[in-house]
């Protein structure tokens, strides 16, 4: 008798999945898919944090580090090290191009809005008009780093050209504006838990390199990988045969399944319910091809 009175008998099969279970909500099933994947995630961020360390080699560790994180938040199969290093080697030429860009935005526009800030007023007097082109240098700060959200998966899960990317980034900050403000409230609030750690115990600063940089990138693919798969994949690859599709991408898109159309929805796919009927049309994306998902 397999297991002690038919418990803990592994090798029995048990239920399975239901077709046709109800989906959980995003925002479990990120907790879930989290801790599930919590280990490899403290892996992850000791890898990249260590490829950090020469300076040049940010941008194409923040590919590979980007790679593996959508693949996890994916629920792709993942080999880290491997998956790491192959993202790292393929797209470190565009990526260490953004992390220049980088420097100069994150240098020129803060700059810039303290310097059109001291204009408006102080001893010297100054003139309201000031604050026009100091909005416009805020604004253009918030839009670059809501862009950064969808930049690097661009780059890894694409064949386009740099600036199709930073295009496409743009208009998917707009569709997905208030998933990127969600985004963007939930990776404020895990930096903010660090620097408070680190401020009552100083030792609490190792968790840079062992979770937090992580955490905040799994935040992030998460949340913006949808819209990547909806308006860039999905429309790329529904123009294919469907026999001329690989099996690894037809699960991932779950490209030929039938949806039973009498079952109420569970689960609406976030880009729906923020994008207007009238601006359901998908945003073009620039280039000839995309990149299959590896």
């Amino acid at each position: 008798m397999a297991g002690f009175f038919g418990l803990f008998n592994y090798s029995k099969e048990g239920p399975g999945v239901s077709k046709h279970q109800p989906k959980k909500k995003r925002f479990f099933y990120f907790w879930e898919l989290y801790f599930r994947k919590f280990w490899k995630l403290i892996t992850l961020n000791l890898l990249y944090f260590a490829m950090c360390i020469p300076i040049v080699t940010i941008g194409a560790a923040t590919a590979g580090f980007t790679f593996v994180l959508r693949k996890m938040s994916n629920e792709e199969p993942v080999f880290l090290a491997s998956d790491f290093f192959e993202g790292f080697r393929k797209n470190w030429k565009q990526s260490t191009v953004i992390f220049v860009l980088d420097i100069l935005l994150f240098f020129m526009l803060p700059f810039a809005i303290w310097f059109y800030s001291a204009q408006t007023g102080g001893e010297s007097g100054g003139s309201w008009l000031f604050y026009i082109p100091m909005a416009l240098c805020m604004s253009a700060l918030l839009i670059y780093v809501l862009m950064h959200y969808y930049i690097h998966l661009l780059i890894v899960t694409t064949n386009l050209k740099l600036k199709h990317i930073l295009k496409n980034s743009f208009l998917l900050a707009c569709i997905g504006l208030k998933t990127n403000l969600i985004t963007t409230f939930f990776v404020v609030i895990v930096v903010a838990i660090t620097l408070v750690l680190c401020f009552l115990f100083v030792p609490a600063i190792l968790l840079v390199p062992t979770i937090v940089l992580s955490t905040v990138g799994f935040i992030v693919c998460y949340n913006s990988y949808q819209y990547i798969l909806k308006y860039v994949i999905e429309p790329y690859y529904r123009d294919i045969p469907l026999d001329e599709i690989p099996d690894s991408i037809k699960r991932t898109l779950h490209i030929g399944e039938e949806e039973d159309e009498d079952e109420e929805a569970v689960f609406r796919d976030m880009g729906q319910q923020e994008t207007a009927p009238s601006a359901q049309k998908q945003p073009e994306v620039k280039g000839k091809k995309n990149k299959t998902i590896s």
